[in-house]
């Protein structure tokens, strides 16, 4: 039976808690491939969202195709 309630603000913050460290997990593995890929002489931010895309990486949106001003995203979340 539904009760109408939503959830407690104890399970609000142990999932807002889950989702930033899934967050922070998928950033550092993006960030890896990127070191990889400038190791490999691809720099620009259109050359490695293009890289990304080829490689069937998906975006954080689930979207197979990555654009530039992501990958600045990117770059900025992890110097954060």
């Amino acid at each position: 039976m539904v009760t109408g309630k939503g959830p407690t603000d104890a399970a609000r913050r142990a999932s807002a808690k889950t989702r930033k460290a899934q967050a922070v997990a998928r950033t550092a593995d993006l960030v890896r491939i990127v070191i990889q890929l400038r190791e490999d002489g691809i720099v620009s931010s259109t050359g490695i969202a293009k890289a990304l895309t080829s490689r069937g990486i998906p975006t954080a949106k689930g979207s197979g195709r990555w654009q530039a001003v992501q990958v600045q995203r990117l770059f900025a979340k992890a110097d954060a």
